[in-house]
């Protein structure tokens, strides 16, 4: 039985021809491979410099590399589009049902054009996660590709979420009332109002104002309103980054593998529990240079809670330092 199977015709006839044929054209490939790696071989021979053992152990080593690389490449490339394709899935069937507008009026744009808007467009992250901070307003699920407003989103209509603390603060100058017609200043320009410069330029460029009510030029976000924000429009905030070399109790600067050790001051915000550089909002007709001492003072030193002479003594220190 083992001979009739070893001597059976791998193909029934005539088919039997086109697998011999097939077989020699490899036998001749592979005798050309092996001649060209024999040449390889004794050029490499040849050279008295090179550590064969040391080669071998460098080739091995990056052919694991490589496996064990693309493995982790393959594996997460295979999850990260199914993920996608669920979010993708699940915000079109039951995310946004309810009818609406996505924004400013525009023609559909061709597919070519979305992608191409898309590839060179910034995609936030954070402005998009869910529940909004501090909170349990849960946003509308956006897409990557549907955050640009160029790209067609229909429908697309948010929960209209504003703070309450917000609202019950508005004094129209550090916190806007809840009618951007209310406002003081104009959308995309800066005025004077008694004398004090208001400033409404955003530094992402000109952005699109539909019946009074200012977009995010960095797309939609799955929320309408200002949320925690003071300002409708652009909120031009100062975030002082303070910093030192780190050094021992002696004075002498400290290194991490043969590099000095840069230190920071951070704030931990209790409302995302996470760190942040220190800084706030400016105020309309305030310098930049108030701003960053105002802000440092009060996040990162607590001036708020001094009694007036430490608090003066601090705002000093801070004017030698900060100035």
């Amino acid at each position: 039985v083992v001979i009739e199977f070893r001597n059976r015709q791998p193909l029934p006839n005539p088919f039997s021809l086109i697998y011999y044929i097939v077989w020699l054209v490899r036998y001749v490939v592979n005798l050309f491979r092996w001649e060209k790696c024999a040449v390889c071989l004794e050029e490499v021979k040849e050279a008295p410099e090179v550590d064969y053992y040391d080669l071998c152990m460098r080739v091995a080593e990056a052919r694991e590399t490589y496996i064990q690389k693309k493995e982790e490449d393959d594996e997460t490339g295979d999850i990260r589009k199914c993920l996608n394709v669920i979010k993708d899935k699940l915000m079109i069937t039951t995310m946004n049902q309810r009818p609406g507008v996505a924004g400013p009026p525009k023609e559909a744009p061709s597919p070519a054009k979305e992608l191409l808007e898309i590839q060179h467009h910034a995609i936030h992250v954070d402005a998009r996660r869910s529940p909004y901070i501090g909170t349990d307003i849960a946003r509308v699920m956006v897409p990557d590709r549907n955050v640009p407003w160029q790209v067609a989103f229909d429908p697309y209509n948010p929960i209209d979420y504003t703070e309450d603390s917000i609202l019950r603060n508005s004094d129209k100058l550090e916190v806007d009332p809840p009618n951007p017609a209310d406002m003081i200043g104009v959308f995309n320009r800066e005025v004077e109002h008694e004398g004090e410069p208001v400033d409404r330029i955003s530094f992402c460029g000109t952005y699109q104002v539909v019946d009074g009510i200012p977009f995010n030029p960095r797309g939609r976000t799955g929320l309408k309103g200002r949320g925690q924000l003071n300002r409708w429009g652009p909120n031009h905030t100062a975030e002082p980054i303070v910093t030192r070399w780190a050094r021992d109790p002696s004075g002498q600067q400290l290194y991490m593998e043969g590099r000095p050790i840069l230190e920071f001051v951070s704030i931990f915000l209790k409302e995302s529990k996470k760190w942040s550089i220190p800084g706030g909002p400016i105020r309309h007709g305030e310098l930049l240079t108030t701003a960053l001492n105002r802000e440092f003072s009060e996040d990162a030193l607590g001036t708020m809670a001094m009694d007036p002479e430490d608090r003066l003594r601090t705002k000093i220190m801070l004017k030698e330092h900060l100035a």
